[in-house]
């Protein structure tokens, strides 16, 4: 048997919606699973195709109804029979690893570079670094700080 389940609300996408429901297609033994993000008439909606037992496919579409990830707002959740090919579970699992190994590869590209421009700023650092030790030094020049009970004074001045 196979069903699709569409659910609709003002914040579907971005709270891993479709990771929630792969845990549960996952934990109800569904043979075949796919699931996308859409905009429909502007809203936001998370379509799913399942495929699998007509008791698992009740019990999955059963959970779905009263079980969202954190954060959503849901409106709507509706369910119709499908007829068409369902990825099967393990193929859609193995897309997921794929989409979030791209994820890490930018964020570590964008991390490399970051570091490639702090790299570049070493030598500026190093430069005001310098300067400042020779304010510093300067500064310690015109002070002449005496230890013990004696007063302290600045030189040049009386």
């Amino acid at each position: 048997m196979k069903l699709k389940i569409t659910v609709t609300g003002p914040k579907a996408h971005d709270v891993d919606y479709r990771y929630h429901l792969l845990g549960l297609a996952r934990s109800s033994k569904l043979k075949g699973f796919d699931a996308e993000n859409q905009i429909e008439d502007g809203k936001q909606q998370v379509e799913v195709l399942v495929e699998g037992s007509e008791a698992t496919i009740k019990k999955f579409g059963d959970i779905v109804q009263i079980s969202k990830p954190h954060g959503a707002e849901i409106s709507d959740i509706s369910l119709s029979n499908y007829h068409e090919k369902v990825m099967k579970l393990a193929e859609y699992c193995g897309w997921c690893i794929n989409i979030q190994l791209n994820k890490g590869i930018q964020a570590i590209v964008g991390i490399s570079q970051i570091l490639e421009r702090m790299d570049s700023r070493q030598e500026v650092i190093a430069a005001s670094q310098k300067r400042t030790a020779k304010c510093l030094a300067a500064v310690a020049d015109k002070l002449d700080i005496r230890s013990g009970n004696g007063p302290s004074r600045i030189r040049g001045l009386r």
